[in-house]
């Protein structure tokens, strides 16, 4: 028997990661038009090959538990987690099929109540929709016990964590009630429905009576730049009033930055890029796509909100559109003679969706009332992209909140903006012996002159390392010393205390 589920669950893995289809994101790997139709059609054994898995499992649970413990336990001392979070970390990239009875013994170890009946019953629905019914589900009862876990963090703007109602993100989460576990948020919408936004998550944070950060808070478009980032402040005030643990961070700039996708309606984002790209080449498909971008509101709809000339595309790869990288979207169009939208869904889709884009959405009012209030914090919200061109943020963002919004604008004094950049922003995250100098506290130190502290980069040169650090300690060793990198490397996975 064990074997039996041993080669099934191998079988079904290999299928999963070959079509590239893990976490929910779409990812294309360099196969051949003929081994690509193979694995295709391979793919259509996956749910006889997952049902077969769940027929073993549901015969021998506690084998097939011991089996995963057992076959990953490489992976999980590589990771330096427990054994038992073996099951977990093969059943969350598994988009929806599995071993339900696998599933209920993770689910009674880490404190939660069976889900087995619900999950079974719509088993064979979305495979996207149940992949993110599980691996939230199970990333907030994971993480409530597993030691060192920072937080949840959620991307309600995204696909397809989008679909989710107010109730089912409640039930989901239900794990971390009561808890000091943090969930941070991109909310639902950042534009009209931005305040709404705010309620929902401050609903949340008073159902489950656990920490809600809210990120990157912003009110887009020049219709919401004044009005919707006070209304935002007052809410959060009220409710740390009332003893919720609600908080937020901001960037400091005017523009993000994320995929180019985002742009798009939702609900055309169903069933990942590939199903995307071809709704993008389809007639029917890009009307709708354009009535819905024309005039909806129920959606973050970022070109409606602030225009095409305020949309950058990024990251771009193909000899067709990589000229065009830094031009905005009304430029493209321009050049090529092409409607907006035409130019727009022929990019993406010439792409395969795979490009970014900076956008321009942002109020500076807005940025310095937020940075003002003293639950916010500042962020840089940059990891991506690794080529082609970048947001400025990701080589600049403290360097710029010390030296426009400290320096030059004054809308904190220095120790206020310190205070944020380190000991606040670490007890956010339970991160004890960081952000402070204290006696058995990690010793990260910065030395620097106020006056020198430079962001060099911009948004046509953005990879410029920023300037004016004297000196820079990572625990107790010298990573900078007389404004020149040693060579020291001391930075670590950080874990919470």
């Amino acid at each position: 028997m064990e074997k039996a589920a041993a080669v099934t669950l191998i079988l079904t893995v290999l299928l999963i990661l070959l079509r590239g289809k893990c976490a929910g994101v779409e990812v294309y790997g360099a196969f051949l038009s003929g081994a690509k139709k193979g694995m295709e059609a391979a793919w259509q054994l996956l749910p006889a090959l997952t049902g077969m898995l769940l027929m073993l499992s549901l015969m021998n649970a506690s084998g097939l538990t011991a089996l995963l413990v057992r076959l990953l336990s490489p992976l999980t001392a590589i990771l330096n987690l427990p054994q038992e979070v073996a099951p977990m970390l093969i059943l969350r990239p598994m988009t929806g099929s599995g071993s339900l009875a696998a599933l209920q013994e993770i689910f009674a170890q880490y404190g939660a109540d069976s889900r087995v009946g619900r999950i079974a019953s719509v088993l064979m629905g979305s495979s996207e929709t149940i992949f993110y019914t599980m691996s939230v589900y199970l990333g907030a009862a994971g993480v409530k016990k597993l030691p060192g876990a920072l937080g949840v963090s959620l991307g309600l703007g995204y696909a397809p964590e989008c679909f989710y109602t107010t109730d089912e993100l409640i039930e989901e989460l239900r794990p971390l009630a009561g808890s000091d576990v943090v969930v941070t948020v991109h909310m639902r919408q950042e534009g009209d429905g931005v305040a709404d936004a705010l309620r929902e998550m401050l609903t949340v944070a008073r159902e489950l009576r656990c920490p809600v950060e809210i990120s990157h808070l912003k009110g887009i478009g020049r219709a919401n730049w004044g009005r919707a980032v006070p209304e935002m402040l007052r809410l959060l005030e009220n409710a740390r009033a009332e003893g919720l643990d609600v908080a937020c961070d901001v960037y400091p700039y005017s523009a993000g930055s994320t995929q180019l996708i985002h742009v798009l309606p939702p609900e055309f984002q169903k069933g990942g890029l590939d199903a995307l790209t071809a709704a993008l080449r389809d007639p029917t498909d890009r009307a709708a796509m354009r009535g819905r971008m024309e005039t909806g509101s129920d959606f973050e709809n970022i070109t409606h909100l602030v225009g095409f000339e305020n949309v950058v595309p990024i990251s771009l790869h193909t000899e067709e559109y990589k000229p065009f990288e830094g031009k905005s979207l009304a430029e493209i169009a321009d050049t090529l003679g092409k409607d907006p939208y035409d130019a727009l869904f022929d990019l993406l889709a010439a792409e395969r969706c795979e490009a970014g884009m900076i956008d321009f959405i942002a109020a500076e009012e807005d940025i310095e009332a937020i940075l003002r209030a003293p639950f916010s914090v500042p962020i840089s919200d940059a990891t991506y992209p690794v080529e082609g061109l970048c947001h400025p943020r990701v080589y600049g963002s403290a360097a710029r909140f010390l030296a426009h919004y400290v320096r030059e604008r004054g809308i904190l004094t220095l120790p206020q903006a310190v205070h944020k950049l380190t000991m606040q922003s670490a007890d956010r995250l339970g991160l004890s012996r960081k952000g402070r100098i204290a006696v058995g506290a990690d010793a990260d130190l910065c030395l620097f002159s106020p006056e020198n502290i430079r962001e060099n980069g911009a948004y046509t040169a953005p990879r410029q390392l920023a300037s004016g650090m004297d000196a820079v300690f990572v625990a107790g060793v010298p990573e900078i010393m007389d404004g020149q990198f040693t060579g020291e490397t001391r930075g670590r996975v950080l874990r919470a205390h």
